[in-house]
């Protein structure tokens, strides 16, 4: 039997201390950039924490995971869904980075682990 798991490579101090993290992201500014992608972003309540400069992985071609660097934040959303009905509050964790192909505000949704400095 063969095990195999998906873990981004483990980084170093020096590592950590010279990512680019992008530039500071307001809570007001974040929580903007969340609600901007949301079906009905009108109706949404979103609450996100303070963003804190962070990392975590994500999955480039849906296999192999790498690190992103940026600004994280803890979300507590309640949108509507398609059929006009509010889903219920739900956390999600959202990070902005100013890495290419992540869209305007460069948002990307954080699976798996993650860590703030």
């Amino acid at each position: 039997m063969l095990l195999s798991g998906c873990a981004a490579i483990p980084l170093s101090e020096k590592s950590i201390s010279h990512a680019n993290y992008g530039i500071p992201i307001s809570k007001e500014d974040f929580e903007s950039a969340v609600t901007s992608t949301l079906k009905d972003p009108y109706s949404a309540h979103v609450s996100c924490s303070i963003p804190a400069k962070g990392y975590g992985n994500r999955f480039n071609d849906g296999l192999f995971p790498s690190n992103i660097f940026g600004y994280i934040s803890v979300c507590e959303i309640n949108a509507k869904n398609g059929f006009g009905a509010y889903t219920g509050s739900h956390t999600e964790v959202f990070c902005v980075t100013n890495e290419a192909g992540f869209g305007e505000h460069g948002l990307v949704e954080m699976f798996g682990r993650w860590k703030l400095l």
